[in-house]
């Protein structure tokens, strides 16, 4: 009877070992802003797994020498929220919640911008958030979904 049992558990672990990971994905914030990215004229969203990727992100949008926070290429994978070039203050961009399904990570997203009466500083904006997600946490992940407040797919990337 104790061999079953034995059995029982060791099975338990084991089949727990191997299941897919799934669940909320716990995020830190790298950098968030509003007067940092005016190259990034539009909306867009990345994932970026590499010291080279991130090189090769900034040159595609013509970004030279931004000052950039270490954010442990080696260990962790950056997500990032660009709001693009905005006309006033009022506007942001924010990553609420990091969701991981079998193989697809779901990134929810907050959208602001000024109501029609509000009164805004006139100054050039361009808000974005980069958070960071632990490397084991995105493994296996073929899919990235990008959606906002509402549940509106707003870019849908192979990983």
């Amino acid at each position: 009877m104790k061999w079953k049992i034995a059995i029982l558990i060791l099975m338990i672990v084991l089949f727990t070992g191997c299941a897919e990971k799934s669940g909320e994905i716990s995020f830190e914030t790298v950098e968030k802003g509003q007067y940092k990215f005016y190259e990034i004229k539009n909306m867009e969203f990345a994932v970026i797994k590499t010291s080279d990727e991130l090189e090769s992100f900034f040159k595609k949008y013509g970004i030279l020498n931004k000052d950039f926070p270490d954010w442990q290429p080696e260990r962790y994978v950056l997500i990032c929220a660009f709001q693009g070039l905005k006309p006033s203050a009022g506007y942001d961009i924010e990553i609420t919640k990091i969701e991981r399904g079998e193989d697809t990570v779901t990134v929810k997203v907050r959208i602001s911008k000024p109501k029609p009466d509000e009164i805004t500083a006139q100054v050039l904006t361009s808000p974005y958030h980069i958070v960071k997600v632990k490397k084991s946490d995105v493994s296996g992940v073929k899919t990235y979904v990008f959606v906002d407040q509402s549940g509106k797919i707003l870019k849908k990337m192979s990983s």
